[in-house]
C-alpha cells in the first residue's frame, strides 16, 4: 500500500469483472464496495466486511444521497400513475392519429426530443422518456438498446447544458465558490465550448438520421425486426407489468393525463431552485429542488384523476406504491453506487493518512466552506486563493488585511492538538495564502496563543510579488501578531 495511484483502480476493477462475469450489478457493485473497504482497513477482508456495512449505512446521513434515492422512488410511482391514468396511451394516440410519429425513425426522434425537453435531472430524463417512448420504439421494431442508447445520450448531455436544474445548480455553486463574480453568465458563456455534451447530442441525431447501426447494435435492430423485443437471457432491470400495466377500459386515455405531471415536474424546478436559495437561483439545492418537482408532478397527477373521477385515493396510493416497488432495482444501484468509500472530509483525510502510512496526524483546522479574501489598500476585495495567490493586482496597491468569507470554524481535534503540543511550527509558505488563513479560523489563532509550547516561525526565502513584496522578516511576524 505505498502506491495508492493504482490500488485505487482496484474495486472499480473489480467491480467491473464481476459485472462482465456474473452479469449481477447488485452483487458486483458490492463486491468493489468491500475490496476498497479492505483496501483502507490494510487488507483486512473481515474489517472490510464491517466497514462496508458501515458505510452503506452512511449514505443515509447524507442529505443529497438519501433525496436522490427517494426521488428514484417518487418518480417511480409518478410514472406508474401516468400509466395507469391512460396518459401515455392517450399521448401515443394522439401522435398516430395525427400521423406525428408512424415509423421507426419518428419514434426514434420522439425519444431523442423528450430526452431533450426533461432537463431537470439525468435520471428522470432516462425514466420519463422512456416510459413515452417505449411503446412507440416496440410497435415499429427499435431494439430497446437502441432506444437505450438514445435516451442515454441526450439525458446526461442536455442537463450539464441546462443552468436551471440540479447539474446547473452544482455547477453554478463551483463557479460561485471560486470567486468567479458572475456564475450564471460565466456558465452560459462557457455552453457553446462545452464540445462533448453538444457532440454527444447531435450525433444521436445523426445516427437516427441516417440509420448508422454496427456491430452490437446492428445485430440488436435485427433481432428486433424479427419479433424478438430482448435477447433470451437478458433481464429486464425495471418490472415492466409494475411500470407499464395492463390498460383500464374504464379510463379513458387522455394525453393530458401524462402531459400536464411531466410540464408541471419541468417547470416546477426553477421555482424549486429559487425558493431554497432565497430567491438567488445559483444558491438553490439541486437534489431538493428535484425531489419538490418530481412530488409536485405526482401531485398534478393525482389532482388530474381524482378531478375526472377515474381513481379515488385509495387507488392511487395502490398504484403509487406498485411504481415506486417498481424502481426498488434501480434504487438498489443508485445506494450502492452512493455507498462512498469516504462519506466525509475528515474520513477522506484518515484514510489517504493510513494509505500513505503517514507517521503523524493530519487535522483540517476547519471542515467548513469558506472563501478566503484580501482586501488592498485601496479598498478592493480580491476573493479565492487563486486570484490572490496569482493576482491581477500586482502593480496595484498592496493587501490590507485577509479574511474568511463566511467565518469557518475550527476543527475541536485541531485545538485539542494545538493545546497539547510540545512545539507549533509555523512551516514556509506564502504568508496570505498559506500560513495567515489557518489562523483566521474562530478559535485557532486563540488557541495558538493560548498554548504552552513555543511557537516556531518558518519564512520564505523570498517574498511574493502581489502579497508580500517589500516585507522584512519582522513585517512578517507583525502580520502574523495581528
Amino acid at each position: 500500500m505505498t502506491d495508492p495511484t493504482w490500488i485505487s483502480l482496484l474495486p472499480p476493477v473489480l467491480a467491473i469483472f464481476l459485472a462482465i462475469w456474473s452479469k449481477q450489478v447488485y452483487m458486483s457493485l458490492a463486491g468493489g464496495l468491500w475490496l476498497a473497504w479492505t483496501i483502507l482497513a490494510g487488507w483486512n477482508p473481515i474489517q472490510g466486511l464491517g466497514d462496508t456495512i458501515q458505510g452503506t449505512v452512511a449514505v443515509f446521513g447524507n442529505d443529497g444521497d438519501t433525496k436522490a434515492i427517494l426521488f428514484t422512488l417518487v418518480i417511480g410511482a409518478m410514472i406508474a400513475t401516468v400509466e395507469a391514468s391512460g396518459g401515455v396511451r392517450g399521448f401515443v394516440n394522439y401522435l398516430e392519429s395525427n400521423k406525428w410519429v408512424d415509423s421507426a425513425k419518428k419514434s426514434q426522434l420522439l425519444a431523442w426530443a423528450t430526452g431533450v425537453v426533461i432537463f431537470i435531472e439525468s435520471n428522470i430524463t432516462v425514466l420519463v422518456a422512456g416510459s413515452v417512448a417505449r411503446p412507440l420504439c416496440d410497435r415499429y421494431k427499435v431494439s430497446r438498446e437502441k432506444l437505450a442508447y438514445i435516451i442515454d445520450s441526450t439525458s446526461a448531455p442536455i442537463c450539464i447544458l441546462i443552468p436551471m436544474n440540479a447539474w446547473g445548480a452544482y455547477n453554478l455553486g463551483i463557479l460561485e465558490s471560486l470567486g468567479v463574480e458572475n456564475p450564471l453568465t460565466v456558465f452560459l458563456q462557457s455552453i457553446l465550448f462545452n464540445f462533448y455534451a453538444i457532440a454527444a447530442v447531435l450525433l444521436v441525431l445523426v445516427v437516427i438520421m441516417f440509420g448508422l447501426d454496427i456491430g452490437p447494435m446492428k445485430k440488436a435492430e435485427e433481432r428486433t425486426r424479427g419479433g424478438e423485443v430482448l435477447w433470451p437471457d437478458a433481464t429486464p432491470m425495471i418490472d415492466e407489468d409494475v411500470l407499464s400495466p395492463e390498460p383500464n377500459d374504464h379510463i379513458k386515455p387522455r394525453a393530458i393525463n401524462m402531459i400536464a405531471p411531466i410540464a408541471a415536474m419541468v417547470l416546477f424546478m426553477p421555482v424549486g431552485l429559487f425558493v431554497t436559495g432565497n430567491g438567488v437561483f445559483t444558491d438553490g439545492s439541486g437534489s431538493t429542488s428535484v425531489l419538490w418537482s418530481v412530488l409536485f408532478g405526482l401531485a398534478v397527477s393525482w389532482a388530474l384523476l381524482l378531478s375526472q373521477g377515474a381513481f379515488k385515493i385509495d387507488g392511487l396510493v395502490k398504484v403509487a406504491l406498485r411504481g415506486a416497488g417498481g424502481l426498488v432495482p434501480l434504487a438498489l444501484i443508485l445506494f450502492l453506487a452512493l455507498a462512498q468509500i469516504l462519506d466525509s472530509e475528515e474520513d477522506a483525510v484518515e484514510a489517504m493518512a493510513r494509505i500513505l502510512k503517514i507517521r503523524g496526524e493530519v487535522l483540517p483546522v476547519t471542515f467548513d466552506n469558506s472563501q478566503l479574501c484580501a482586501e488592498l489598500e485601496d479598498g478592493t476585495v480580491v476573493v479565492g486563493e487563486g486570484n490572490i495567490d496569482i493576482p491581477q493586482h500586482r502593480s496595484s496597491s498592496p493587501i490590507r488585511r485577509a479574511y474568511l468569507q463566511p467565518p469557518a470554524h475550527a476543527n475541536p481535534k485541531a485545538i485539542a492538538a494545538i493545546s497539547n503540543c510540545d512545539y507549533i511550527v509555523l512551516a514556509p509558505g506564502n504568508l496570505y495564502t498559506s500560513t495567515v488563513p489557518n489562523l483566521l479560523v474562530d478559535g485557532i489563532a486563540e488557541a495558538v496563543k493560548d498554548a504552552k509550547a513555543p511557537l516556531i516561525y518558518v519564512l520564505n526565502l523570498m517574498t511574493v510579488s502581489g502579497e508580500t513584496q517589500g516585507y522584512t522578516a519582522s513585517r512578517h511576524v507583525q502580520t502574523i501578531a495581528e
